[in-house]
């Protein structure tokens, strides 16, 4: 009898105040605070009202912190201004001091990514593919500023294209909207655009990019230049993919109807259907040096008609120029354009007043004894 109130009583004792074990006595007791009541107001119906706080102030917190999460995750330094001492080195053509300039900037730890992107930029432009490629590879994009990873993407691919590879260059040049780009980047932008799909042998939509291009030049060189590119993309293609011409762009059908002209109507016939051209495409802008080359007496006003309202021809730029003489078409021509791509890249970068301007000379038409003297005759620097 002893025994067995012993076994009673043992098993009557508290082992947790939660969830008690043995028989049910008084002593085990109820579960307190939050989750106690959340059972109640399950017992009841309805949930604990701390219980709907407590929940609430949880997901705003969480949600508040993912939030910072984010923001610091993509929040990048603002880009600083321009470091005189290195502006100053690039306009006295000191590429080599303006780099030095720029590795010291980035060593000293502040922004230090921006300082390498300049640095990379100024090695390219000095001829140093490698240190360039190099330094690219140590940038952190997270932790540029917006308009410094499109720099840095624009670099990547002018790196693509002096290397031979078209491909990547159209890779990081589709990461980038045009819309969000300087006036500057948009025309580095579509240049690029145009000299990796003419390696990529798309001649249609290298001529296209150019023409998009020719929007954001002002200076007459710059467009006769431009105008030229066109002619040579166009004038590699099949005389079949001159015939028509696509509805939704004018200006590319205004174009492929410029180069039968010059290609395929008679020397008698080019005035008339140069006169019908225009009157066709009166919105289309075309260099008036480019076509008194390319046409000769044609592109002039037809002295029967009597005289006439034309718009005033640009004169040849004065000064000194580089003749750049280079097999633009045929088997030399992918390595051609990346050479002149990045001459004009070069050229572009150069922000000294009264620099020798380029012109471009296609040696695979032949007779280039002759072209050679036209440029020393012209004031060909060299």
């Amino acid at each position: 009898m002893r025994s067995t109130a012993l076994r009673v009583s043992r098993a009557r004792k508290l082992r947790s105040p939660r969830l008690p074990m043995g028989v049910a006595t008084r002593y085990s007791r109820p579960a307190s605070g939050l989750f106690s009541g959340l059972l109640e107001g399950r017992r009841s119906g309805e949930f604990s009202m701390s219980f709907r706080r407590c929940v609430l102030l949880c997901c705003l917190t969480l949600g508040f912190a993912g939030c910072q999460t984010g923001l610091s995750k993509f929040t990048a330094n603002p880009a600083p201004g321009p470091d005189p001492e290195a502006a100053a080195l690039i306009q006295s053509g000191d590429l080599q001091g303006a780099l030095a300039r720029y590795e010291r900037l980035a060593r000293s730890g502040k922004n230090p990514d921006h300082w390498q992107l300049e640095a990379a930029d100024t090695a390219l432009r000095a001829g140093d593919t490698g240190y360039a490629r190099k330094t690219v590879g140590t940038i952190d994009p997270k932790a540029l500023s917006a308009a410094d990873r499109d720099r840095l993407a624009l670099l990547e691919s002018r790196l693509d294209l002096n290397e031979g590879d078209a491909r990547s260059a159209i890779a990081h040049l589709n990461s980038l909207t045009d819309s969000t780009l300087s006036d500057a980047d948009q025309k580095n932008y579509r240049l690029l655009r145009a000299s990796a799909l003419n390696q990529l042998g798309d001649m249609k939509g290298s001529a296209r990019e150019r023409l998009t291009l020719g929007k954001w030049l002002t200076k007459p060189e710059d467009l006769t230049r431009n105008d030229e590119a066109i002619f040579e993309a166009l004038g590699r293609l099949p005389a079949q993919q001159l015939e028509g011409g696509p509805r939704d762009d004018q200006d590319m059908a205004g174009w492929l109807a410029l180069m039968r002209i010059i290609r395929a109507t008679p020397k008698a016939e080019k005035r008339s259907a140069l006169a019908v051209w225009r009157e066709r495409f009166p919105s289309l802008s075309v260099s008036p040096s480019f076509l008194a080359k390319h046409l000769g007496n044609a592109a002039k006003p037809d002295p029967s008609q009597g005289p006439a309202v034309v718009p005033p021809a640009e004169s040849r730029p004065q000064g000194p120029f580089i003749g750049v003489l280079l097999p633009l078409g045929g088997t030399y021509a992918k390595a051609s354009e990346a050479v002149r791509l990045g001459l004009e890249a070069a050229f572009e970068a150069d922000k000294r007043e009264g620099k020798a301007r380029l012109e471009f000379v296609d040696t695979s038409t032949g007779d280039l004894p002759h072209r050679l003297t036209e440029l020393q005759q012209a004031g060909a620097v060299g």
